[in-house]
């Protein structure tokens, strides 16, 4: 299994864990404030095991009806995920609601605190790991699990303190804790879900990106010019194409060994793009060469 896997299946077993000891103890500790945590905690499993069938998925070499690759999956996955947050983040505000508008809410037992505690350590490190992880492998799925692990030991904060507040004698801090555990949860739901709509639309790499493209390719003798830049994002990486205006005089094997060696140097010096095709063309001086 790659790291990308591991790294996942890590993320799957600690929110496994931390679904038992939240959602057992906010039920027996009559927290709403652990029970959202817990809830929040259950979809992380939810999500986890969509986002390692999307890691296994998109890690499956090209082949005869995805000829460039399956690393779309993990955008998928992490929209699913992102899905199921905003759903349960709804439910979540909803039940909070009703607390305001019902009985006085129960006062959490100690252990509830103590949950509350171990889990923002377990989330945090779990988000460093896996945005270290993500980083490495330019993974959008593994950099989605890594922001709702933050949020999550943040939410975790929130509960604790509402749980805190309501055993010193404020009981509807517990409800209105559970309430911004909820809002954060749907922040972080919709960022989720937008930054991977980008991608599958093709969402093209920052301009900065593109001017480095067209810098290094005019660094190499012979080229005149370099236009027409597109980029589309793929997975964790940018593929992309260009045109290159040279002299009419080189042979083709010329041009193809310059447009191969444009294109791996670009991907030597930019990390982030992935596969690069060079289209060289002719430039002749007395003839419009700014078009396609």
């Amino acid at each position: 299994m790659s790291s990308k896997g591991r790294a996942a299946k890590a993320a799957l077993l600690v929110n496994t864990g931390l679904v038992i000891a939240k959602i057992g103890v906010g039920l027996y500790s009559q927290s709403s404030a652990l029970l959202a945590d817990g809830a929040d905690s259950l979809s992380d499993l939810i999500g986890d095991v969509f986002l390692l069938i999307g890691i296994k998925k998109a890690e499956k070499p090209p082949d005869e009806g995805h000829p460039y690759g399956h690393a779309k999956a993990e955008c998928l996955a992490s929209m699913a995920l992102g899905a199921i947050l905003l759903i349960l983040a709804i439910g979540l505000i909803a039940r909070s609601v009703n607390s305001f508008f019902g009985d006085i809410p129960g006062i959490p037992g100690k252990t509830a605190l103590v949950v509350a505690g171990i889990s923002i350590v377990l989330k945090f490190i779990m988000g460093v790991y896996l945005r270290k992880t993500g980083k490495m492998h330019r993974s959008e799925g593994l950099a989605a699990g890594s922001a709702h692990a933050f949020s999550d030991s943040a939410t975790s904060v929130a509960a604790l303190v509402g749980i805190y507040l309501a055993r010193i004698g404020y009981p509807l801090a517990d409800p209105l804790a559970g309430a911004i555990v909820a809002v954060l949860v749907a922040r972080v739901a919709i960022k989720i879900i937008s930054e991977n709509v980008n991608s599958v639309m093709d969402r093209a790499a920052p301009p900065e990106v593109v001017a480095e493209v067209e810098r290094i390719a005019s660094t190499f003798p012979g080229v005149w010019n370099a236009h027409y830049i597109r980029t589309r994002k793929c997975g964790g990486r940018y593929n992309m194409d260009m045109h290159i205006q040279v002299g009419p005089s080189i042979t083709v094997k010329e041009g193809h060994e310059l447009g191969h060696s444009i294109g791996e140097e670009i991907k030597r010096k930019i990390p982030e793009i992935g596969e690069v095709l060079v289209h060289i063309e002719p430039y002749l001086p007395d003839h419009d060469n700014g078009g396609i």
